[in-house]
């Protein structure tokens, strides 16, 4: 199995807070499909999903461009990158997102535990010689879940992983408890035309 580079985080309570806070007053959009697909040129799989989500809003910004968030997302990149989303997810007994990678403009994904009990991000590597058509087709035999993952724990409120989110297939099952997370995207500076 590939490696996977990260690192985990943990962001200081008073931001946790406020993030929570922000993404409680928020009103969350269900989301749902059942589609499977690729995109060749990038790389990219997409498989069913169901949660609720809200775009974030002013907290968010402010801890994305923290030297501790931002820094991680660089590191990770190696380039100067820049906040491109911030967004709220809930996920009930019956949420989860099938195998996917992110679409360009969030080559760095730094997803924050924000509420519930201790959770995972999982992730699957491709393996040597596979290809993007192989994991659309171990996606669709599980109904955009697939075994053979790494589990990378969040361990609580506060804490975070920052990954290569365009390069590594990524999922969530349904977790045994309701979560909220936040998902903050970084895309290179030089997309922005810098």
């Amino acid at each position: 199995m590939g490696e996977v580079a990260y690192d985990l985080l943990t962001l200081p309570d008073a931001s946790t807070r406020l993030l929570r806070q922000e993404g409680a007053a928020l009103e969350f959009v269900h989301v749902e499909s059942s589609n499977f697909g690729i995109k060749p040129a990038e790389n990219r799989i997409t498989s069913p999903f169901n949660m609720a989500t809200v775009e974030a809003t002013g907290h968010c910004e402010k801890v994305g461009m923290s030297d501790l968030l931002a820094g991680a997302a660089e590191r990770l990149s190696g380039q100067p990158m820049r906040l491109t989303a911030c967004n709220y997810i809930l996920y009930d007994l019956d949420s989860f997102i099938g195998l996917h990678t992110d679409k360009p403009g969030c080559e760095v994904n730094v997803l924050v535990l924000l509420a519930g009990g201790p959770s995972a991000a999982e992730v699957r590597p491709f393996r040597r010689g596979e290809s993007v058509r192989d994991l659309l087709s171990l996606s669709r035999r599980g109904n955009g879940l697939v075994d053979g993952t790494t589990l990378i724990p969040l361990t609580g409120p506060g804490s975070a992983i920052a990954f290569r989110a365009t390069g590594v297939p990524h999922q969530r099952r349904p977790p045994p408890h309701p979560l909220m997370l936040l998902s903050i995207c970084y895309g290179p500076e030089s997309a922005n035309g810098d």
